[in-house]
């Protein structure tokens, strides 16, 4: 079975960016995550829809 949630650490290996850069990310309230006692946690679903949102950010600024 395949994490459900992701430490940030994960995250970054998986999008290939900073820390600093996904603190950044979940400050702008572009991923989702989730608060467990004091731990932050990201779910795959997000991540999902951030790399698809992306994608179709791309696709309306290549099409313009």
């Amino acid at each position: 079975m395949d994490k459900a949630l992701l430490r940030i650490p994960e995250v970054c290996e998986v999008l290939g960016l900073s820390r600093a850069a996904v603190y950044t990310l979940l400050q702008r309230g572009e991923l989702r995550a989730v608060k467990i006692g004091t731990a932050r946690r990201i779910p795959t679903s997000a991540i999902d829809e951030f790399v698809a949102r992306k994608q179709q950010e791309a696709a309306a600024s290549a099409a313009s």
